[in-house]
C-alpha cells in the first residue's frame, strides 16, 4: 500500500509528459490547483499537437508519446479542426496507391488501430473479404478498442469530463444511458471485427533488420501492424500517410491508404455508390487532410444528403478550392459536377445552392485570380443553365465588380 501511494503522489513528478495520473491538492473551496492542472494537460495536448504537424511522425508515435492511443489522438484531431495528415495530395502518388491497392487484391492486408476502427464504424469488413484473401487485425491494434470498452465500463453512472478553456474550465456530462449506449456500439464493434477479420498475434520477424525493429521505441504499437504485414507477405493498409512512407521506405512493404481502397472497391463493385459516398463523407467528418472527390463522388454525396441546409454536402465541398490545391484540377471537378447537378436536377434550388457551395470554396485559391477561376469553370461546365447561374451568383456575392474589372485587365 505505501508503495501504491508513493507512485501515486508523484506519477506526474517521475514520468512527466505521461499524462497516466495527476495529483491536485484542495484547500478548502480554492479550485485553483485543478485549473492549473487541467492549464497544464492543455498545453501537453497543444504541443502534441504541434509536434505532429511540425515533424514527419505517424500517430502511433506522437499518441504513445502522451500517453494515449492512436485512435484517441485521431479523434481529437478531428474535433480540434486539424484532422490527421493522410496523404500528399497528389494525383501521382495517389494512383501509385491505386496500383498497390489492385495488385493486393486477392491477398492478406494488414489494418493498424485507427484504420480498422473507421471501417468497422461503416462496416467495410465484409465487402472487403470479397476483394482481399484475408484481413488480418494485429493483437494490440485490437485492444485499442477494447480499452476504449473498459474506460467506459467503468463509468457506469455517467461521466464528467473538464477542459480547459481560457482562466476557466469546461465541463461536459455524459450520462449514463450515453453512456450505456457507447458501450454498446463498441462491443457490437467488436463482434463486427472479430466476424471478418483475423485478431493475430504480433511476434517480429526474423527478416526486419536490427534498426527496422527498433522502430518499436518509436511508433509504439503501430509497429504491429507492420510486423504482421511482413510476416504474412501482404500489404498493409493504413489511413496514416506516415505509417504508410515508414512501411514503404524503412520496412520495404507495399502499402496505400483509404482513398485508394475506396477507388479499388468502387471500380470492383463492391461498394455501390451510397455506401462510397457514406466512406468519403467519414473520412471529411475526421478532417482527412486529402479526400479523393470526383465530380460522381460529389453528386452522390448530394444525392445522399437529407438535410435541409446540406450540411453533409458542404463537408465534402470544402476539400475543393483549399489553398495548395492544384487549381486546374478541383475547376475540373467543379464544373463537371455543376453539370451533373443542373442536367440531373434541373435549376432546381438544391442544386443551386450545391454549385454555389463549391464556388465558394473555389474562389478562395489565392493562386489564381477570380475572373480565371470563373471564366475556366464556365467554359468546362458547357452548360447555358450553369452559366446563368454563376452570373446571378457573382452578382450576389457582391463580386461581379471584381470580375469585370479583371476581366478588362487581362484585355489589356
Amino acid at each position: 500500500m505505501h508503495l501504491f501511494h508513493l507512485i501515486s503522489s508523484t506519477f506526474q513528478d517521475r514520468f512527466p509528459g505521461r499524462g497516466g495520473l495527476w495529483t491536485a491538492t484542495i484547500v478548502g473551496d480554492d479550485i485553483e490547483p485543478i485549473l492549473e492542472s487541467l492549464r497544464q494537460r492543455r498545453s501537453q495536448v497543444e504541443r502534441l499537437q504541434a509536434t505532429y504537424f511540425e515533424n514527419p511522425l505517424p500517430l502511433g508515435a506522437v499518441a504513445s508519446a502522451g500517453g494515449g492511443t492512436t485512435i484517441d489522438f485521431a479523434v481529437y484531431l478531428a474535433r480540434s479542426g486539424r484532422g490527421i495528415v493522410s496523404a500528399t495530395g497528389r494525383l501521382e502518388d495517389l494512383a501509385a496507391e491505386r496500383r498497390v491497392a489492385e495488385l493486393a487484391t486477392g491477398k492478406p492486408i494488414t489494418l493498424d488501430a485507427y484504420t480498422l476502427w473507421i471501417l468497422a464504424k461503416l462496416s467495410m469488413l465484409e465487402a472487403m473479404r470479397k476483394v482481399y484473401s484475408r484481413i488480418l487485425v494485429p493483437q494490440s491494434a485490437f485492444d485499442e478498442i477494447s480499452a476504449l470498452i473498459d474506460e467506459l465500463g467503468e463509468a457506469k453512472d455517467g461521466r464528467k469530463t473538464a477542459a480547459a478553456v481560457g482562466d476557466g474550465f469546461a465541463l461536459q456530462e455524459t450520462s449514463a444511458e450515453e453512456v450505456a449506449k457507447e458501450v454498446a456500439d463498441l462491443r457490437a464493434l467488436g463482434d463486427y471485427i472479430r466476424r471478418h477479420a483475423e485478431v493475430v498475434g504480433t511476434e517480429a520477424p526474423s527478416t526486419f533488420s536490427g534498426e527496422t525493429l527498433r522502430l518499436v521505441d518509436l511508433i509504439g504499437n503501430q509497429f504491429d501492424c507492420l510486423s504482421v504485414a511482413e510476416r504474412e507477405n501482404g500489404a498493409l493498409l493504413a489511413a496514416d500517410l506516415r505509417l504508410r512512407q515508414v512501411a514503404t521506405e524503412i520496412c520495404k512493404l507495399s502499402a496505400f491508404g483509404l482513398d485508394a481502397l475506396i477507388d479499388e472497391m468502387s471500380t470492383l463493385g463492391a461498394l455501390d455508390e451510397a455506401q462510397r459516398a457514406e466512406a468519403v463523407l467519414a473520412l471529411c467528418d475526421l478532417r482527412h487532410s486529402f479526400v479523393g472527390l470526383n465530380a460522381g463522388v460529389l453528386f452522390s454525396i448530394l444525392q445522399h444528403d437529407g438535410t435541409e441546409a446540406l450540411d453533409r454536402f458542404a463537408r465534402a465541398a470544402q476539400y475543393l478550392g483549399t489553398p495548395d490545391a492544384n487549381s486546374e484540377t478541383h475547376i475540373a471537378v467543379a464544373a463537371s459536377f455543376a453539370s451533373i447537378a443542373f442536367r440531373e436536377l434541373g435549376d432546381a434550388l438544391r442544386a443551386q445552392a450545391a454549385v454555389g457551395l463549391v464556388l465558394r470554396n473555389l474562389v478562395r485559391m489565392s493562386n489564381v485570380p477570380l475572373a480565371a477561376i470563373i471564366n475556366a469553370f464556365a467554359s468546362q461546365a458547357a452548360n447555358n443553365a450553369v452559366r446563368r447561374y454563376v452570373r446571378g451568383w457573382l452578382k450576389g456575392h457582391f463580386l461581379y465588380d471584381t470580375y469585370i474589372l479583371q476581366i478588362g485587365r487581362g484585355r489589356k
